[in-house]
């Protein structure tokens, strides 16, 4: 969905706040640019991935002055399983 919503977030003022499973930042980071390379140009997904805030963990962990996060949040998709599947040429 988030490289779906790619060419409107290029666009727009809107705001994602993703929440990533993983150790650290630069791990989070990966993951999502991993993911999103998958569908865009590696330029693009770099825009993309610079006007989206990473926090790490998921809605089970957030606690304390994270859950204000929440306070701003106007939508939910939930995103942690790859349905993707479709190899990288194309086939089933």
């Amino acid at each position: 969905v988030l490289v779906e919503a790619a060419p409107s977030l290029l666009k727009q003022e809107a705001s994602w706040i993703l929440l990533v499973r993983a150790p650290n930042e630069g791990v989070a980071k990966e993951r999502v640019m991993l993911r999103l390379e998958k569908y865009l140009p590696t330029m693009q997904a770099q825009d993309v991935l610079s006007r989206c805030q990473i926090h790490l963990g998921d809605l089970t962990t957030l606690e304390g002055d994270r859950s204000s996060l929440l306070d701003r949040v106007t939508h939910i998709l939930h995103l942690a399983a790859d349905t993707s599947y479709w190899s990288k040429d194309g086939n089933l």
